[in-house]
């Protein structure tokens, strides 16, 4: 597992952090064994001192490219369902970059989610695949 991942998800912190991250991905199916990262996004909040604000400009978009010899073409229900198309996968960000560029911007904050488990297996799953 990647260490930026692990040092994110692991341990329990001894102070609120003053900024968390909300995650969500966009994934090929609902099988976290056999279904492709597709995008990737989050948005900060930030503590001011007993009060939590949320920084539109403090956010992060990234779709994954598509690559040809990967198992599960684009299939049209799941387009229909998330809204990224062929052009938009095909014309994404190399998986390595994108899930670089991700850790930079997460930094130390931690993270939040609404299905976690799912959320964090398919990104573990993707650095393991890029050996991040």
């Amino acid at each position: 597992m990647a260490a930026w991942w692990q040092r994110l998800v692991g341990g329990a912190r001894k102070a609120p952090e003053p900024r968390w991250v909300v995650l969500d991905v966009e994934t090929s199916g609902l099988d976290a064994r056999r279904a492709r990262l597709l995008a990737i996004a989050a948005l900060a909040v930030h503590r001011d001192g007993a009060r939590w604000r949320i920084v539109p400009a403090d956010s992060f978009e990234v779709v994954l490219r598509y690559e040809p010899q990967e198992a599960g073409a684009p299939d049209r229900d799941n387009i229909l369902l998330h809204g990224i198309g062929v052009g938009a996968q095909r014309d994404g960000v190399a998986r390595p970059e994108a899930l670089q560029r991700f850790a930079a911007y997460v930094g130390d904050a931690p993270l939040v989610a609404f299905h976690a488990a799912f959320d964090r297996t398919m990104i573990e799953r993707a650095c393991r695949r890029e050996n991040l």
